[in-house]
């Protein structure tokens, strides 16, 4: 067998995958991604099939740094994400599972999309090892997701 074909036989099982298991799909590449700290062309192609709305904002928003994630000395996360549009200034808080933007609700949560661009910003700045972290008291904490 040479290289090509066996390149395609595991582009065919990827793609099997992925109809199959997005989001087993899209966790085992995240675990790549982790591992290798950089986004790849191979990463790239199958992030844009699992989440082609999502991915060109995600990459915009990591361009711009925009990913923060909030500790509390108890050990509590949240991410919060700086949106690009100049309408607010206002942060998007994300938790795992939620987001509080419009596509997470009405895409994500109807089971449209696998992530908005913040959840998928959230995911690959964590992968990349490029999110900021600050420290929240606990009253800061509760007021985000007041």
């Amino acid at each position: 067998m040479t290289t090509v074909q066996t390149h395609r036989i595991l582009t065919d099982l990827e793609e099997t995958a992925i109809r199959s298991s997005p989001a087993l799909a899209l966790h085992h590449i995240l675990s790549d991604i982790t591992t290798t700290r950089s986004l790849g062309q191979h990463h790239m192609a199958t992030l844009s099939s699992l989440c082609p709305k999502a991915l060109p904002g995600a990459l915009q928003l990591l361009d711009k740094n925009a990913v923060t994630k909030g500790c509390t000395p108890m050990g509590r996360e949240v991410h919060l994400v700086t949106p690009t549009a100049r309408t607010t200034t206002v942060p998007y808080v994300v938790l795992e599972g939620y987001c509080a933007c419009r596509a997470y609700a009405f895409q994500v949560a109807a089971g449209e999309e696998l992530h908005c661009k913040h959840s998928l910003a959230v995911l690959l700045s964590e992968a990349l090892g490029v999110v900021r972290t600050v420290e929240l008291d606990e009253l800061k904490f509760a007021a985000l997701l007041a």
